[in-house]
């Protein structure tokens, strides 16, 4: 493993745990993840931190779990069934953060749709009526005075630009209930 490539942060705390036997960094790193984990169930943690330290457990892990591939190579003599059944519990809470993570994401995603999916709904009806102005139809008063139609009458630029303006208002509400 080549120690210049990786962070300060990592060697100091591979430095920190040379010195422990391997049960004991698994042990170590069970104890993190079980904080992380419990931080995160209680929402005393920002997603943003929870990015973080799913991070650091996640590199951490991968630490240890090539030192204990590595031991495992070099003494094949040895019992290894209690460290095996703690690595297996590692990855275990390895996956739980995982699907955490993945939780917020989804969520993050899910309200960014909606927001857009809210906006959209209130320019469809513009959409439809410049559509309908855009057609260009003698029936709507643009070509001929005499003609009938839906939007033919004297006032009928008027009601666009109160539609546009409450559009507008609706989009105002929602930018301050949702971005607060």
């Amino acid at each position: 493993m080549a120690l210049f490539s990786m962070k300060p942060m990592y060697k100091n705390w591979l430095n920190s745990m040379s010195s422990l036997d391997i049960e004991q960094k698994i042990d170590s790193l069970m104890k993190e993840i079980q904080t992380v984990n419990q931080e995160i169930l209680e929402g005393k943690i920002s997603n943003k931190d929870v990015d973080l330290n799913i991070k650091n457990i996640t590199r951490k892990s991968l630490y240890i779990n090539l030192e204990y591939n590595s031991n495992r190579i070099s003494e094949p003599a040895k019992d290894w069934s209690k460290v095996d059944n703690k690595m297996n519990i590692v990855n275990d809470n390895m996956k739980s953060i995982t699907t955490y993570e993945n939780d917020i994401i989804l969520k993050t995603q899910k309200n960014g749709i909606d927001i857009i999916s809210i906006v959209s709904l209130f320019f469809l009806p513009l959409t439809f009526i410049v559509g309908y102005y855009g057609m260009n139809f003698k029936s709507m008063g643009i070509f001929e005075k005499d003609t009938k139609g839906p939007f033919a009458y004297k006032y009928g630029q008027l009601f666009v630009w109160i539609l546009i303006v409450i559009s507008l208002i609706f989009c105002l509400i929602f930018k301050l209930k949702y971005f607060g």
